[in-house]
């Protein structure tokens, strides 16, 4: 069976659609420290594609990925060398 690490970071993945003033965005809110992060959407990559990789350049490990309804859920570790309780701004 494969080890997981006993501190993880849940992530909800929210797809903002696009309304009289703004285009569509993408939304990330920390289910640990109930932040969020919000950007426009670029339609010629996948939204959970795009925040999986907003998420590894901040250094996060991805662990999984599931949807629930509307929103998506995704699991991340901390990397080895990064805090372990760190924010997604």
């Amino acid at each position: 069976m494969k080890h997981f690490p006993t501190v993880l970071h849940t992530i909800t993945l929210t797809y903002l659609g696009a309304t009289n003033n703004l285009g569509a965005r993408i939304k990330l809110t920390s289910n640990r420290f109930q932040s969020s992060v919000t950007w426009g959407r670029e339609y010629a990559v996948d939204s959970t594609d795009q925040a999986i990789n907003y998420l590894e350049s901040k250094g996060f490990n991805i662990l999984g990925v599931d949807f629930t309804g509307d929103k998506g859920i995704i699991v991340v570790a901390p990397d080895k060398n990064a805090p372990v309780f760190r924010d997604i701004k």
